[in-house]
């Protein structure tokens, strides 16, 4: 039997699930495993001023030997940056020499994730250690780069992407409050050598004064798979560069404050030019509905499975009832769809819905109707037979006031033989004798169900194992029975519930 130690792959396992304190202690048994426990230990580095501390102690000013000689060992978890906040570059000592940069490079070489935080610190570093031509043969297996400004940037502080835009990126992140968002894209789209895969953008301001950079620079990614772009202004005509995308399977999307005119779509054209969003899997979106309906019914994927929708507007005659028809679309392939819907919901809205028959996973969360309950037991009845083949049903209204009561839960046992997971508010204030209900009990060797989440519901105080009891046990013996929307010491009364009704 081989010796563990000899195995490189299962010491390099092991290794990985250490602390980063525990992976440098590892690090200092012996030659050979610091070799092991350094790749794990500089795979992931979570601020680029790590890298910064690596330089030698008398290259700058705002370097003592003491920090450097202490923050240089990459126990990242341990041992918090100290480099003081300057907001004006720092003064080089001597002449930058080569192998100023031998402990950087060489450690760079480990790094596939990197966290790029632009704060003052970072402008603190003088600008001839960035322009070095040393500089761009780092990170050469570079994979995630997640960049975020938290600061203000004048027009002499620049944000240096390019040393770190390498070949084997896969994976680009850029937050920022501020207006630097255009200047990256600029650089994304001049990098010709670079092949994203992922790219996420989060503006905390109006995007509609880089459109055309953000239009250059997702075009020329023609190999993203994966999309997201947030910001606090309207993002639609930005959301619409990805429409052409070949490879984009995986799309977020958030504040569709508008319905572009020019944007519709013909199924009965193939090979047209309105084919838009063709491999898309799954859609994560939100918006007013008439910008999310646009955006569905521009979408021409046949292979689509997930659609995370929520719809956002308060204004009178905001939803009408036939805003969700675009999904009908999606029929033969969707099989999770997820609501959110603030607003005055009204049940005429969720009609198109029942008629998709290969829903697997539904969520819906909603403000309750102003004028009567939207979502009541028979209304469940006919969510339960209208979706057959249904495993995960979660269903809360914002205003944490139960609608449902244990007769609709019945409907739920009595049609979903599938489900495995439910997540429902309910009124029990009004125990029932569980053989008046009109429902048929399940053979408990053919339950399915794994976890009843019971959310914000009411019951009478003392009442819990009896529901759980005379109920839940009935239809769902092997369920555990949890309540994540109470306060602490009521959702301690149903985990004690669930517990004592196994032997009850």
């Amino acid at each position: 039997m081989p010796n563990f130690w000899h195995i490189p792959e299962l010491v390099h396992l092991v290794v990985s699930f250490l602390s980063k304190s525990d992976q440098a202690s590892f690090a200092r048994v012996n030659r050979r495993l610091w070799l092991i426990a350094v790749l794990e230990i500089w795979r992931a580095v979570p601020d680029l001023r790590y890298f910064f501390l690596l330089l030698p102690a008398d290259l700058c000013l705002w370097s003592s030997g003491s920090e450097v000689g202490e923050l240089s060992k990459p126990i990242f978890a341990a041992c918090p940056l100290t480099l003081p906040p300057q907001s004006y570059p720092a003064s080089l000592r001597r002449q930058i020499h080569t192998s100023d940069y031998d402990r950087l490079i060489f450690h760079s070489r480990f790094t596939e994730n990197l966290h790029y935080k632009v704060n003052k610190a970072i402008f603190g570093v003088p600008a001839e250690i960035w322009h070095h031509n040393t500089v761009s043969t780092a990170f050469p297996h570079l994979q995630s780069l997640h960049v975020s400004v938290n600061c203000w940037v004048t027009l002499w502080q620049i944000i240096m992407l390019s040393p770190f835009l390498q070949p084997t990126l896969r994976k680009l992140v850029f937050s920022s409050e501020l207006d630097q968002l255009s200047s990256t894209l600029r650089t994304i789209f001049e990098t010709r050598t670079l092949s994203l895969q992922e790219l996420e953008l989060n503006c905390l301001r109006g995007v509609e004064e880089f459109v055309e950079s953000a239009r250059q620079a997702i075009l020329s990614q023609r190999s993203l798979r994966r999309i997201r772009i947030y910001s606090l202004g309207d993002v639609t005509n930005l959301a619409y560069t990805a429409k052409e995308l070949p490879c984009l399977t995986h799309f977020d999307v958030e504040r569709l404050w508008s319905a572009p005119e020019s944007v519709s779509k013909r199924r009965d054209q193939e090979d047209g030019p309105e084919r838009h969003f063709r491999s898309l899997v799954s859609l994560r979106v939100s918006g007013i509905p008439a910008g999310v309906t646009k955006l569905l019914e521009s979408i021409t994927s046949n292979v689509i499975t997930e659609i995370v929708a929520e719809l956002g507007d308060y204004r009178p005659g905001w939803m009408p009832p036939g805003a969700l028809l675009a999904l009908h679309a999606f029929k033969a392939t969707l099989i999770n769809l997820e609501l959110q819907i603030r607003g005055n919901f009204k049940w005429d809205l969720l009609e198109p819905v029942l008629g998709l028959d290969g829903l697997q996973k539904f969520s819906l969360t909603y403000t309750t109707s102003t004028i009567s309950p939207q979502v009541t037991d028979s209304r469940l009845l006919q969510m339960t037979q209208a979706w057959p083949r249904l495993t995960s049903l979660h269903l809360s209204n914002y205003s944490k006031t139960p609608t449902i009561t244990l007769l609709g839960l019945g409907y739920i046992a009595s049609n979903s033989q599938k489900l495995q997971v439910l997540s429902v508010a309910f009124d029990g204030t009004r125990l029932v004798d569980p053989a008046c209900l009109p429902v048929d009990d399940p053979p408990p060797e053919q339950s399915a169900m794994e976890r009843v989440d019971v959310l914000h519901s009411r019951c009478k105080k003392g009442d819990e194992l009896k529901i759980t009891t005379s109920f839940f046990r009935r239809w769902w013996p092997r369920a555990r029975i949890t309540a994540s929307d109470m306060l602490w010491g009521e959702e301690e009364e149903w985990e004690r519930a669930s517990a004592a009704s196994r032997t009850a």
